[in-house]
Formats: structure tokens, sequence, C-alpha cells
């Protein structure tokens, strides 16, 4: 049963103390889970897939293009070589420090350190960071006390005890 080696007896890798899976065996169970899924949703929704591809890829072009917008607005070279380094940077430093508790001063420090290693200086880095948290603050502010903000759920519009117009 489960793993067994050529010898015909339990294969102990990968087991705990009362014949359990490992947290590795676990871990590698779930991903190859969601790998078959992945692959099942291209199959049966390719369209689907692809759209979704083109929306993420669409999101990371217009980061690329806010970081050169603002690097621009602080009148330093602003190319797109530079924002998609400053991008994958924080997506790399973001996945290193998720540990951080809300990141406190990653963000920050990540930008001070890529922009000094591509020459535009550290100081630049600390103020597209305070820049860019600034206009996702002020967005999702917008976005909870905005006009649409008071628009009701489908679910609650349309629910049971809601009436609809004849």
């Amino acid at each position: 049963m489960g793993s067994e080696c050529y010898s015909g007896q339990a294969d102990p890798r990968g087991q705990g103390a009362e014949n359990q899976p490992s947290p590795f065996v676990k871990m590698i169970t779930l991903v190859r889970e969601v790998e078959a899924n992945l692959y099942a949703f291209y199959d049966e929704r390719r369209g689907a897939f692809f759209g979704i591809f083109a929306v993420n890829m669409l999101a990371h072009l217009i980061n690329v293009m806010e970081v050169c917008l603002i690097l621009a607005l602080m009148r330093l070279p602003a190319s797109i070589a530079a924002g998609f380094v400053v991008e994958a940077m924080t997506k790399v430093i973001n996945g290193a420090f998720f540990f951080v508790p809300t990141r406190a001063g990653v963000y920050e420090s990540g930008n001070a350190l890529t922009l000094k290693a591509i020459g535009l200086g550290a100081n630049a880095g600390v103020a597209l960071a305070n820049l860019d948290q600034t206009h996702a603050a002020l967005a999702s502010l917008s976005a909870r006390e905005g006009p649409l903000s008071r628009v009701r759920p489908a679910a609650e519009a349309i629910g049971p005890t809601a009436r609809r117009p004849t």
C-alpha cells in the first residue's frame, strides 16, 4: 500500500510517525491537483483561459506604465525597461518578504535598492514607493466612498424579498 520500494517493504520516505504522508508529500499532492485543474480548465475553456491571461498581462502592463508615468512626473529618465525592472523587482520582493506584517518598509526599501541599482537613486525609489502607495490608498478610498459604493450587490437587489417591477 502507498509507496513500496522494490523489496516489497513499505518505503518510510514521505511517511510520518503514524504512517501519514509528510507535509512535503501533501504539498506535492496539492500542487499536482492545482496543475491538473489548470490543464482541465485550459482544455475545456480555452477562450476563457486566454481571456484571463490577457487581462493579467494587461494589468502588469498598466503597472509598468504607472511606474513610467511616476518616474516621468519626477523628471527622471522613464523607460519601459526601467518600469519593467521596478515592477518585476517589486513582485520578487513582495514574494520574498510576505511574512512582514503590512510589508512595513519593504516596498520603500525594495524600490530604493532597485532604483539605486539602475542609476536613478535611492531617494527616487522611496519617493516612487510613497507616491504609488498614496495612489493605491486614494483609489481604495474612492472605491469605498465613490458613487458606485452605494450600489447594492445583485444578489441583494434581486433577493426573494425584492420587489420586481411589473
